[in-house]
Parts: C-alpha cells; sequence; structure tokens
C-alpha cells in the first residue's frame, strides 16, 4: 500500500512521538488517529519499515533511547540537581526492567584451589617438611 505523503508524515511523526516515550493515546489525540488501537498499528507498520520487526529490535530502540535521555541529564545530576537525579533513577529503573535484572550473586570459580589448599594443610601438618631443615 502506498501511502500519501500527508499519511507518510503523520506515520513518521507517530513514531518519532512513540520512540520519544508517548503512549499511543497521546499520539492519537495529537496526530488525530481514530483511537490508540490505529496509532499503533501505524507506529508499528512504520516501525517495520524502519527494520525494527522483532520484539527485540523494540526494546534496543527503547534502551538506545533512554541512554541518551540520561546522558543528556547526567551532568545536572551529578552537579547535584535533585529533578536531574530523580530522572537517572527513573531511567535506571526501566532499564533494568528492559535490560532485565542485575545477578544478585556473583559466581567466581578458582581453579586449582583444592590443590593449594591441600599443599598449605601439608606444610602446616609437617612445617620442617619440603625446607632442608633437619631435626
Amino acid at each position: 500500500m502506498v501511502l500519501s505523503a500527508e499519511r507518510k508524515k503523520q506515520r513518521d511523526l507517530a513514531v518519532q512521538m512513540r520512540l520519544g516515550g508517548a503512549t499511543y493515546q497521546q499520539i492519537s489525540d495529537a496526530l488525530n488517529y481514530r483511537g490508540a488501537n490505529n496509532a499503533h498499528r501505524d507506529v508499528q507498520a512504520g516501525m517495520d519499515e524502519l527494520g525494527a520487526d522483532s520484539p527485540e529490535d523494540s526494546v534496543k530502540a527503547e534502551v538506545a533511547r533512554l541512554n541518551v535521555l540520561r546522558l543528556s541529564i547526567w551532568k545536572e545530576a551529578r552537579q547535584g540537581n535533585l529533578r536531574a537525579i530523580d530522572r537517572v533513577m527513573k531511567i535506571d529503573e526501566r532499564l533494568a526492567v528492559l535490560n532485565g535484572p542485575a545477578p544478585s550473586v556473583v559466581e567466581v570459580k578458582v581453579t586449582g584451589y583444592d590443590e593449594i589448599a591441600a599443599r598449605r594443610a601439608a606444610r602446616l601438618a609437617n612445617p620442617n617438611q619440603g625446607t632442608g631443615a633437619t631435626g
């Protein structure tokens, strides 16, 4: 289906608004769609045209958008602006939801530890063994 120039512009604006964080209802109201469902369909069609046709691509796009927003207010947050700090924290919360929970336990595997512990225990049991000392 070939879109008129006006419809193409509307679709492009709808996609931009969605990437900017607008809800489908807000897009519908602002661009005169016949309801949020129609806005949703048009945004999805626009995203498909951009090549963002999988849920993973949509998540990547939102993560990128949030990272840009976070970066834009980071300096103010570091300077102590409480509103900016609050926004950074909200963005971080959203990023955590999108990226999944951070691991709560970090597993460290040390190879050869048992061998080292056994040698140490043997030295402690026989302090003169292997040192060349005679008793």
